[in-house]
């Protein structure tokens, strides 16, 4: 990851099983502003985006996982809203910000957004499809373009890199691209459980080094390997 990901609180650990469908935006117009904050997952199309949804959210076909890639473009989003852990902890938020503003702030530092414990999963339409028309080409810009530079309370963005591939050309502009809008981000190496142990080993030596020191996490949706350091991880963001 690109940057320090604070220790996990285990007493203050969210509910992923609570999650549920919210919306689907195939226009940028459409798209709400942020009033949650959001943790994103971009990646190649078919790299296993709605896998990894659905492994964290314990559910077999909350996301919608594509039958070919490409096939729907799409900003999908995810509420989840443990009330239990709104209520248990919105006492000790209310002490220790009692003299303080108990808001947060959009990226951009727009407007101010109201404090809680829940938050929302976004689910970015894959990128590198060759097959898709120029309308729809043009279209997935728009909506990628807009969602990350409308101000939005994004708090993490996970890139998912295929594990027994070499990163594309387009995976290299992802990587430029969150680094220009300084965009705290993680990569995660999906479809682990297909390599052989030795193959694995030179697939994450290959990673560490082209990632230059940003931290990759191995994951399979069959076998759940990455799961919990995921799950730390959006804990540790929130």
């Amino acid at each position: 990851m690109n940057a320090d990901i604070k220790p996990t609180d285990k007493n203050k650990t969210v509910n992923f099983n609570l999650a549920e469908f919210e919306l689907a935006f195939y226009n940028k117009k459409d798209m709400p502003q942020s009033d949650k904050p959001e943790i994103c997952f971009a990646g190649k199309s078919n790299v296993g985006k709605s896998s990894l949804i659905n492994k964290l959210i314990n559910r077999k076909k909350l996301a919608r996982v594509s039958s070919r890639p490409g096939k729907t473009v799409s900003v999908n989003f995810y509420k989840i809203e443990d009330k239990e852990y709104n209520k248990e902890y919105s006492k000790k938020d209310n002490k220790k910000d009692s003299k303080k503003d108990n808001t947060v702030y959009g990226n951009n530092g727009g407007e101010k957004i109201k404090k809680d414990k829940s938050f929302r999963l976004v689910d970015l339409p894959g990128y590198g499809y060759a097959k898709l028309s120029n309308a729809e080409t043009e279209r997935f810009s728009d909506l990628m373009e807009y969602y990350f530079k409308s101000d939005r309370n994004i708090k993490l963005c996970f890139l998912l890199l295929d594990m027994r591939r070499k990163l594309g050309d387009n995976d290299r502009q992802m990587i430029d691209f969150l680094n220009a809008v300084g965009l705290k981000y993680a990569v995660i190496l999906t479809k682990s459980d297909k390599l052989k142990k030795q193959e694995k080993n030179s697939a994450l030596n290959y990673f560490n080094d082209t990632l230059k020191g940003i931290e990759a996490v191995p994951f399979s949706s069959l076998n759940g390997e990455g799961l919990e350091q995921i799950k730390h991880i959006i804990n540790g963001v929130l």
